[in-house]
């Protein structure tokens, strides 16, 4: 298998109204050779987005992770300001309270548009609940995270289920990369099993010995943390960025959140090294080059460092 098989194309954020697409439960991930899009569906100037909505990938990688080299382009045009745009999340600063928001909750979404839901929906669960040790840190730095999740109702349960907005506050939320990566952190909240990992086998709703199966039909969600979803819904603060510093919030975003896809990163200009052509003296350009190779089951450092390269690499042009 190639380690390119997956390319994902951050082209030059517009001025105008864009909307990301998700892609949503891709059962083609088995085979770990799918597109993927990303800024692709341009809204009319009275919709309601901007160019720091951020593309969620939302895949299944049950059996296999798909790998996605970001090919990014770092043109002069980069170096453009997008002004009134909505300041980036900050994990830092506590957004004001928006009406139907609950600190205590955590907000869930499917389908394709890579939006968080409405803030009246019921599409939450207490957070006190989730299990998934593997969100914790996306969803306190980034205040999203995406994978496969399922829920165990209550101590009668024989199986584990997908979220349910009839059930808010069932026994256990967990998530299929705590199963893929060995986790068995499971938080400290209400009723916490201690470590272990969710199994829908004697012992069950969990145990020391991983059962992989467990997860083979659970579905995928985009999860939200309460501050994100009043950074989102909240009344919008302006700022002036350039097109540059959207598209790193945009990777950071991306590579951080989505801990069950593995991701290398590729910038695409000239890079021109000043030399000519012998021949007719014309300028070389010798194209884009890859500035972090997909590394294979990537830890939490080598994302942090894929983001910090990126960010070098994509200044330097």
């Amino acid at each position: 298998m190639s380690d390119y098989e997956n390319i994902l194309l951050l082209p030059r954020p517009t001025r105008g109204a864009i909307r990301a697409i998700a892609t949503h439960g891709l059962r083609a991930a088995r085979a770990c050779c799918f597109a993927l899009p990303v800024w692709g569906l341009t809204l009319s100037s009275g919709a309601l987005a901007d160019d720091t909505e951020i593309y969620r990938l939302v895949v299944d990688t049950e059996t296999s992770r798909p790998k996605v080299l970001i090919v990014f382009d770092d043109s002069g045009s980069m170096d453009f300001e997008v002004v009134g745009q909505r300041a980036a999340y900050n994990p830092s600063t506590t957004y004001p309270a928006v009406s139907g928001i609950q600190s205590e909750r955590l907000y869930w979404a499917t389908g394709s548009s890579g939006l968080p839901p409405a803030a009246t929906t019921s599409q939450w669960f207490n957070a006190q609940k989730n299990r998934c040790g593997s969100s914790y840190g996306p969803l306190g730095s980034n205040g999203f995270y995406a994978g496969n999740f399922a829920r165990w109702s209550s101590t009668s349960s024989t199986r584990w289920r997908g979220l349910s907005n009839s059930e808010n506050d069932p026994l256990h939320i967990e998530c299929a990369q705590d199963i893929t990566d060995r986790v068995t952190e499971n938080g400290s909240g209400t009723g916490s099993p201690g470590t272990g990992y969710p199994r829908s086998t004697v012992p069950r709703p969990y145990g020391t010995e991983r059962q992989t199966s467990v997860d083979d039909d659970w579905s995928s969600y985009r999860v939200y943390s309460a501050n994100y979803m009043n950074w989102y819904h909240g009344t919008p603060v302006p700022a002036t960025r350039t097109r540059l510093e959207i598209a790193q919030e945009v990777i950071a975003s991306i590579v951080n959140s989505n801990t069950g896809i593995d991701f290398g990163l590729a910038v695409f200009n000239r890079n021109y090294d000043g030399t000519s052509s012998s021949s007719n003296g014309s300028s070389i350009y010798d194209g884009g080059r890859i500035v972090q190779r997909i590394i294979e089951n990537m830890s939490t450092a080598n994302r942090t460092n894929l983001v910090n390269i990126g960010a070098v690499q994509i200044k330097r042009g």
